[in-house]
């Protein structure tokens, strides 16, 4: 378990079908990431250093290892997973075999080919961005619907995927985008080509590198996946409305009443946003109403026995002041 010290990830999001699907279902949107708002994410720079037929030859041992497993393959499902990169692979090496030895363009269009490739590749994947921090006005703005959403806290153990590395790894934060020669994607291994995919997965700008994000990776993209992590608490926006809070409060009682509440709130002397305890203002509106009225005035005859008492004293509510989360 690498970074132990980070005890919680944090998802920024609106409240929505999907998300309060992570509350019913335990199921996390997984986004492929042609749906960022990045347009550099998961981006690369390839360095063309090699000639056509060895990318030929590279790729037909790739075909070959494909014919294998595709003769000893009884998952049907599998198998037409197999059938689409054999028909892909094909491709790309009669789009090879047509470009003349003689351009003068030859490495770049055989980059491009590549380029293509792992474009793809990765545009398959799916991705559930979190945060190390709970805390951070831009990301409430960006992805929590501008403070009117939540973020869920969710806790990292040793043992379960926030904390596997085959699936959950911070993100780096670079100047420049991650370069990939020809060659050593030509000879590549069949582990190295996965950790060339995952430094493309897990490398970003470092323009946001204020995000301190944590990415979740599946093999497929826009699609719901259970994610072995307990939920600790839901936080509320500054301006979360009210509805939204009854819903979630009305469906965390019925389903995972474990589950905190807390609420970000402005600082007072300083920008910033503190989390603190929730405290249910539906609530205190009703305590607010049940305030015991005085004694109606009596009659003229009555009020000289009635004079030397005392109104009744009314019903206070407590504190509505929140309290800073441990």
């Amino acid at each position: 378990m690498i970074f132990p010290e980070i005890k919680h990830l944090y998802k920024y999001t609106s409240v929505n079908d999907k998300s309060l699907g992570i509350l019913i279902k335990d199921e996390f949107w997984f986004s492929s990431p042609d749906k960022f708002n990045d347009p550099l994410d998961c981006g690369i720079q390839l360095l063309n250093n090699a000639d056509k037929y060895s990318i030929i030859s590279d790729f037909k041992n790739d075909l070959d290892k494909i014919n294998i497993r595709i003769s000893e393959s009884t998952d049907s499902a599998g198998l037409e997973e197999l059938e689409e990169i054999k028909q892909k692979i094909e491709t790309y090496i009669k789009k090879l075999e047509s470009i003349s030895d003689n351009d003068d363009a030859i490495k770049e269009k055989i980059g491009s080919i590549l380029l293509e490739i792992y474009t793809k590749n990765i545009k398959k994947t799916g991705i559930l961005s979190l945060s190390e921090i709970n805390d951070n006005i831009l990301l409430w703005s960006h992805y929590a619907d501008q403070h009117k959403g939540i973020c869920i806290e969710l806790e990292r153990t040793k043992t379960n995927d926030l904390s596997d590395n085959n699936l959950t790894l911070p993100v780096r934060y670079s100047i420049k985008k991650p370069i990939l020669t020809l060659h050593e994607q030509l000879t590549a291994t069949e582990e190295e080509k996965k950790e060339i995919k995952r430094s493309l997965i897990y490398t970003k700008s470092v323009d946001w590198s204020y995000e301190r994000e944590w990415r979740v990776v599946q093999k497929i993209g826009d699609k719901s996946f259970k994610i072995n992590s307990k939920i600790t608490s839901i936080i509320f926006g500054i301006k979360t409305p009210q509805s939204t809070i009854d819903t979630i409060v009305e469906l965390l009682e019925k389903t995972k009443s474990e589950i905190k509440l807390k609420q970000a709130v402005l600082k007072e002397n300083d920008f910033g946003i503190d989390i603190v305890n929730f405290v249910d203002k539906s609530i205190s509106a009703d305590l607010s109403k049940s305030v015991v009225k005085a004694p109606a005035k009596t009659s003229a005859k009555t009020s000289a026995k009635t004079s030397a008492k005392t109104p009744a004293k009314s019903v206070t509510p407590p504190s509505l002041a929140p309290t800073t989360s441990s």
